[in-house]
């Protein structure tokens, strides 16, 4: 399992793609369209202190609700064909996963260059759609049974020129998910 993340993804949504996705890929138009267009475009805010009023600011990009953003990043489900890999994506958090037997060397060294070049795809997919995956937040995760620990041949994954050796433990969403029994979060 490699689990990416995104640096300030809320934040950086292009509203105009989030609801031509809407339209196009969800099929959501009339009266809801209009209503979130509403919701997402023509966003103001000014301070007031007392009989004091600042000026008026006008915000081009605010952020967006972790459903808003899952539906902007569906695309994103479109590029795991390509690779044989599963792809799960909540609000900015993004897993891939796949298994393979852990004694046969060339279904690894496969598997990896899969998610190697699944994972370049969706940097590529990202940067297109102004977002920016956080490399220093990457995780692999290899889950293997006691009995086959030591036969995984997968020691790192290589992430935008960096390697990144598979960890212990990993937590998303208050779980404690681990790769090493009698081991706590």
């Amino acid at each position: 399992m490699v689990i990416v993340d995104l640096s300030a993804a809320f934040d950086t949504v292009d509203h105009n793609l989030l609801l031509s996705r809407m339209m196009t890929q969800l099929g959501i138009g009339g009266t809801v369209l209009t209503w979130l267009k509403s919701y997402l475009t023509g966003r103001s805010q000014r301070v007031s202190i007392g009989d004091e009023f600042s000026l008026v600011a006008i915000w081009s990009h605010s952020g967006v609700s972790p459903i808003l953003f899952t539906i902007y990043t569906l695309p994103i489900t479109d590029i795991k064909p390509t690779h044989g890999l599963n792809v799960h994506l909540y609000a900015d958090d993004t897993h891939l996963h796949m298994a393979f037997a852990p004694t046969d060397h060339e279904d690894a060294h496969s598997i990896l260059t899969e998610v190697e070049n699944c994972i370049s795809d969706i940097r590529i997919w990202m940067f297109e759609n102004k977002l920016k995956l956080n490399d220093d937040k990457t995780e692999v995760l290899i889950w293997t049974s006691k009995l086959h620990r030591s036969m995984h041949y997968i020691s790192q994954v290589v992430v935008a020129g960096t390697p990144i050796a598979p960890t212990l433990k990993v937590r998303k969403f208050g779980l404690c998910m681990i790769n090493h029994h009698g081991r706590r979060c």
